[in-house]
């Protein structure tokens, strides 16, 4: 549920491709995966080229072989590990983060220490935005709040 909460449609994908080529634990053409997600080759190819650099930096191991497919082997990739690094690199989970850790930090600093603007935080935050609103959560961007009711907010950091 978290992930829902914290995570772009990108980053999604990137998990998406983690399950399918966990599923299959064999090879697979770049073609195959633009098929898989209904995306354009050069879509599916940077998607993939992201994957992989997630994959060198979190296992030490790319997802690449000589031939130019994607060549995955489950041995020594954990999905749990990968979950844990995309919503710790998502804007989202800083920003609540923040709230929580960090109550007298303006929208300014935070802006700031992500090298952000004020209209991609806000974009970026759109989906949490709208997860919080079917928690019964609002979340005020500009005074870097939340409000709702305590149970509803200690079931958003907790989930």
């Amino acid at each position: 549920m978290f992930e829902f909460v914290v995570l772009n449609d990108y980053d999604r994908r990137k998990l998406a491709v983690f399950q399918i080529l966990n599923s299959q634990n064999a090879s697979c053409s770049i073609s195959y995966l633009a098929k898989e997600f209904k995306l354009s080759f050069p879509a599916t190819q940077s998607l993939i080229q992201s994957f992989d650099r997630d994959m060198i930096t979190l296992f030490d191991k790319s997802v690449w072989d000589e031939s130019g497919r994607v060549n995955w082997h489950t041995k020594g990739y954990n999905y749990n590990i990968y979950l844990q690094f995309l919503i710790k690199c998502s804007l989202p989970y800083q920003f609540l983060l923040s709230i929580l850790t960090r109550p007298e930090q303006t929208i300014e600093d935070f802006l700031e220490e992500n090298y952000i603007s004020r209209s991609t935080a806000i974009r970026a935050l759109q989906t949490t935005k709208v997860c919080l609103d079917d928690l019964n959560v609002k979340l005020n961007f500009s005074k870097m709040k939340i409000f709702g009711e305590e149970s509803n907010i200690q079931l958003l950091f907790f989930i």
